[in-house]
């Protein structure tokens, strides 16, 4: 009797953890999302208060990026790009394919938790850091 009660209580425990063994997510699955910058470094300068980067990376690797920029006395002006992106996981980095012009852009990861990101990428010859935080 002890014996089956043993074999009751072990099968029992197995059947219990065996839902809470989960997969670790990709690279590519942990970017999945919308994402708002938080700070914004161009050539060393704190532009966090005059640009804003909102991203959703798509599961189906479509892309939509809206670059806000506040300019005095101005407003404001949006510049929407779409397309589709890769992952690398072993460089860590995006590329993105811009639909409007079919040039690519690359982005390096330089830091990934559930919560936040941080890139680094070149665009029109200005070195940006940007630091994101999921929607």
């Amino acid at each position: 009797m002890k014996n089956t009660i043993f074999s009751l209580f072990a099968l029992a425990t197995l059947l219990f953890t065996l839902p809470s063994c989960k997969k670790e997510a990709t690279f590519e699955q942990q970017l999945f999302g919308g994402w708002t910058s938080t700070e914004v470094i161009a050539s060393d300068n704190d532009v966090s208060q005059t640009e804003t980067f909102t991203l959703d990376l798509q599961a189906t690797n479509e892309f939509n990026l809206d670059i806000i920029k506040q300019l005095p006395f101005n407003g404001s002006f949006n510049v929407k790009h779409s397309g589709n992106w890769v992952a690398d996981d072993a460089a860590q980095e995006l590329t993105f394919t811009y639909s409007e012009s079919g040039e690519t852009s690359s982005w390096k990861v330089t830091t990934l938790t559930e919560t936040s990101m941080t890139v680094e990428t070149l665009q029109g010859g200005t070195q940006y850091v940007i630091t994101f935080e999921r929607n």
